[in-house]
């Protein structure tokens, strides 16, 4: 009767948490990029309407 993983299955199960890891990484970063840019149109959309109501 065997107990316990090999050295081998540990680090199989390692690389690929890694794989994952570093793929949601990726996937995060993106989404906070787009997240930043949506809110600096929105900011800027927000003082457009103010400098339109300012001067009408």
């Amino acid at each position: 009767m065997r107990n316990g993983f090999s050295l081998i299955e540990l680090l199989v199960v390692i690389a690929i948490l890694g794989i994952i890891a570093s793929v949601g990484l990726t996937v995060y970063n993106d989404f906070l990029d787009e997240a930043k840019r949506e809110a600096t149109f929105a900011s800027d959309d927000r003082v457009n309407r103010s400098i339109d109501q300012d001067y009408i």
